[in-house]
């Protein structure tokens, strides 16, 4: 799966983009977790090793309805698996999270900048999200916690049910 990114590098390889590379790659689904009733999150398994930085996103196709860009979710570290947690807000994303095992979905990318974690090595990271806000800081929380001996670290972590906000520390 590449579209001449070096994710590794975070940079275009300066390869001119083919036709084959806007095509979505066919990918079977390996697991589906239902987070909430309109919220799940996909695992995919790639024909070969996948390679992308915190903060880079894919295209994930519904053949014969569309595409969306879909943050990616999972560790950076793990090239046999990439995760998407999706929800469902549109006709696209709506039949992506009503996916099940053994299903296919195309994907395009990885695309977009990332987060230059290294960069912030030895120093304090602090980082905030809301709600599914969180899914797409994943793969920078990762990288951290397996190099938390260079930086600072602590966690926090708050959630909504309802009405009410809670923040557990």
């Amino acid at each position: 799966m590449s579209t001449g990114n070096d994710a590794r590098e975070g940079r275009n390889d300066g390869r001119a983009v083919s036709v084959d590379s806007l095509r979505p790659l066919p990918v079977r689904v390996s697991r589906v977790r239902r987070e909430m009733a309109d919220v799940a999150t996909l695992e995919l398994t790639p024909p070969s090793a996948f390679a992308f930085l915190a903060g880079q996103f894919n295209m994930l196709y519904v053949f014969g309805l569309g595409e969306v860009a879909i943050s990616l979710s999972g560790d950076p570290a793990e090239e046999s698996r990439v995760v998407h947690t999706v929800r469902a807000v549109g006709a696209v994303s709506r039949a992506i999270t009503r996916l099940r095992r053994n299903d296919v979905i195309g994907v395009r990318g990885p695309y977009g900048s990332y987060w230059p974690a290294s960069e912030s090595e030895g120093s304090d990271i602090i980082i905030v999200a809301g709600g599914l806000g969180l899914a797409p800081l994943r793969p920078v929380i990762y990288r951290v916690l397996a190099h938390r001996e260079r930086s600072g670290s602590h966690g926090g972590n708050g959630v909504r049910a309802g009405d009410h906000d809670a923040v557990y520390d």
